[in-house]
């Protein structure tokens, strides 16, 4: 197979040195929801300039002297003396395995009764009148809910017909000029850009009548998206990825803007290459030739990285702004007919400020090597995003590792993801994996780089500020004030399976735009409870929620229900992390406080033992407030690709997933202020993470099938990783 002409790697430059580049393009989006203030070209940053929207707390992520040696193996406690211990045998059975597990850690999961909604597990504990778990896992689940069903609702009412009514013009620009232009290279370029515009068009609208110069040629890759079934090695497509999947699924606009902004996203031109930086160039030419359709351009994508992060590609905007840097404010595309402008534009663009993307995410096969090749300089009309999880996964796998005693990395795992954001348990359970692939180095360049990241690039989008807010989960090691649960080594392995299973919720709900390289009681009640105690969390959750409502306020795009249920859900934030380090400093909760445990899912008196209650507590309230349809757990994204070995006896292909399961119950041991041992139940997610086979990519209702009724085709249904065994006990 012949040696791509690519070069060195992008890895060789360091993303913290990339990042200082914070505020490059912060006027781009002070300018508000019409316009965007104009940047000079030599300030054109576009693949990874965060600029600071967001307005965040200095979250303490080591708040404790504490390290990882610390930790203990065993607190072999005493369960006979361990208040309510015996009502929740009685509830939830949990057997002699897991009662040695929790004399063992203070805590365990069990996995023999689950739900599917956090509510409905919280009402569960009520029924059975049991003291209450408030977890970070519902918490970090409520958010999940609210964003996703913010998204979709942004989408529906703002981002859909302004995509609508941008390709559908641009549509008309581009047959006006493909008529129009008698230059025989212009002729071919232009009719390239018709061909682009019209499959978007006709993606978002089936209205719309493909032109006749490119009918055949449109209809056919039309035909590829609508299938999602065909790969193609670069510069072809995978078209896989135009499988609708989280909520755009079974939402018949909503799956026509998916593909559509797919299509928008994905579509790349080299930018080394004349006829498709001549192409390129007419697309952004067109653009910007019709000022209200720019207009619209520039509010989708504003709209789009406020949520998810900023194009990992050149964009229209630095494209712009490097032909005005070459041919002036004039610039008028029969300028290429003369062959060496289009020599100065390239010369121009090899410039450092129009980046190279970070992340590559086409299928390609290049003979085996052990230096990473540099990718191509790519322009996408709106690109899909970089964000941090993408980057890091492809930095950990081939080829920016190395073929190691002819073992070849080809996907990653959420394990990575955790230890550069901050967990050591997460390096510990990745051992086998670096011994094997030899790729510590790697992961020690990035934990670095992310450690420097400035604080304003966590602030550049909701997307990145998310993951902000998981950092204190994995990277707090407690120590004596924190429940003796928590200062077990098996207590670092579930806060791993909450982050991570959050991390799988956040790669469900930007699927689109996120780059890829998965017995009752005689009274009903909650006697006493406890919050699981990190405060930075519910500190940084509370800002998080505020900040979401203020800057999609501010460009006008929140609906008014959805500021409610986030002022609310701040609110609930605040309280937790008051309670939260009253726990810690071994402080009396306030009559008020306990109360608020008391009522995460039912008022108290608001019904009879026996009969149904209402779900009237204020976790099972703000679900209904936010008018959610589906408030299940189950979820599962795509978030790797690996494009297989074509070597015999060569890896085959694979798509790497990460999901949520059913809900399950932990069982904690803590101690009050008093000094006396109680038992809580809770709810918390069980985290998978597992190739399929092929480019197969699931959806969420293939995934609770699958759960449900097993593989469709026999195989095993995947289990949780192994490392989840350490606080699991699951039935024989």
């Amino acid at each position: 197979m012949k040696e791509t002409t690519w070069k060195s790697s992008v890895y060789s430059k360091p993303i913290s040195v990339l990042l200082i580049l914070v505020l490059l393009l912060v006027s781009l989006f002070l300018g508000g929801y019409h316009y965007y203030r104009k940047t000079p070209s030599s300030n054109t940053y576009d693949s990874v300039s965060l600029a600071a929207l967001l307005s965040l707390p200095d979250l303490n992520l080591e708040p404790t002297q504490a390290t990882i040696n610390d930790l203990l193996a065993s607190l072999s406690l005493n369960l006979s003396q361990v208040e309510y211990l015996e009502q929740v045998q009685n509830a939830f059975f949990p057997g002699e395995r897991a009662l040695d597990a929790l004399s063992k850690n203070g805590f365990v999961v069990i996995t023999n009764l689950h739900e599917s909604t956090m509510e409905d597990a919280y009402c569960n504990v009520f029924l059975r009148d049991l003291p209450v778990l408030i977890t970070t896992d519902s918490i970090l689940h409520l958010y999940h809910l609210i964003f996703d069903n913010l998204l979709k609702d942004v989408e529906k009412e703002h981002l859909i017909p302004m995509v609508r009514q941008m390709t559908s013009r641009l549509l008309q620009k581009s047959l006006e000029a493909y008529v129009s232009t008698s230059s025989a290279q212009l002729k071919a370029a232009s009719k390239e850009v018709l061909m682009y515009f019209s499959v978007a068009a006709f993606l978002i609208d089936s209205n719309v009548s493909l032109p006749l110069p490119v009918h055949d040629e449109a209809e056919v890759i039309v035909e590829k998206i609508l299938e999602a079934k065909e790969v193609e090695p670069y510069p072809g497509e995978d078209y896989t990825q135009y499988k609708p999947r989280g909520h755009y699924e079974n939402d018949a606009e909503l799956e026509a803007y998916f593909r559509c902004m797919t299509w928008l996203s994905r579509r790349t031109f080299d930018l080394g290459k004349d006829d498709s930086l001549l192409q390129a160039t007419l697309s952004t030419y067109y653009l910007y030739s019709i000022e209200d359709v720019l207009t619209l351009w520039k509010t989708v994508y504003q709209v789009t990285s406020l949520f998810v992060g900023l194009a990992d590609s050149v964009t229209p905007f630095s494209l712009h702004n490097a032909t005005v840097a070459v041919f002036g404010e004039s610039f008028q595309p029969d300028v290429f007919e003369d062959s060496y402008s289009i020599q100065r534009l390239k010369t121009e663009l090899e410039k450092p400020q129009y980046t190279i993307s970070k992340i590559f995410s086409s299928v390609v096969y290049v003979d085996l090597h052990s230096e990473p090749i540099e990718y191509p300089k790519i322009f996408q009309f709106m690109g899909q995003r970089f964000v941090p999880d993408s980057y890091i996964l492809q930095a950990v796998t081939y080829d920016q590792v190395p073929p190691y005693n002819g073992s070849v990395r080809l996907l990653g795992s959420g394990l990575d993801v955790a230890a550069v954001l901050g967990s050591e348990k997460a390096v510990e359970n990745l051992e086998p994996e670096i011994q094997k692939y030899n790729y510590q180095d790697n992961l020690d360049k990035l934990t670095r780089e992310f450690t420097e990241l400035p604080k304003e690039g966590w602030e550049s989008s909701l997307y990145f500020s998310w993951l902000y807010v998981l950092r204190p989960l994995v990277a707090t090691i407690p120590d004596e004030r924190y429940p003796s649960f928590m200062q077990t080594i098996a207590w670092q392995d579930e806060k791993l399976n909450t982050m991570l299973s959050s991390w799988a919720q956040l790669r469900h709900d930007t699927t689109l735009y996120a780059k890829q390289p998965y017995s009752m009681g005689i009274a009903c009640g909650i006697p006493t409870g406890y919050v699981e105690p990190y405060p930075e969390f519910y500190r940084g959750m509370q800002t998080l929620c505020l900040e979401t409502s203020r800057v999609l306020r501010e460009i006008h795009v929140l609906p008014p229900n959805s500021e409610t249920v986030l002022n609310d859900m701040a609110n609930i934030t605040q309280t937790l992390c008051g309670i939260s380090e009253k726990e810690l400093n071994g402080t009396s909760l306030a009559e008020g406080e306990i109360s608020f445990i008391r009522n995460v899912a039912i008022e108290e008196h608001s019904g009879f033992c026996g009969v149904p209650p209402k779900k009237l507590g204020w976790y099972p309230s703000l679900v209904q407030k936010a008018n959610l349809t589906d408030s299940s757990v189950q979820c599962i994204a795509d978030v790797m690709t690996a494009s297989g070995d074509l070597r015999p006896g060569g890896q085959p292909p694979q798509v790497l997933h990460a999901a949520t399961g059913y809900v399950n119950f932990i069982i904690v041991v803590y101690e009050t202020p008093e000094g006396n041992k109680t038992a809580a139940v809770g709810p918390v997610f069980s985290y998978y993470e597992f190739p399929m086979p092929g480019f197969q990519r699931l959806s969420d209702p293939e995934w609770k099938d699958m759960l449900q009724f097993g593989s469709p085709d026999g195989s095993p249904v995947p289990t949780q990783p192994n490392w989840t065994d350490t606080f699991t006990v699951r039935p024989k």
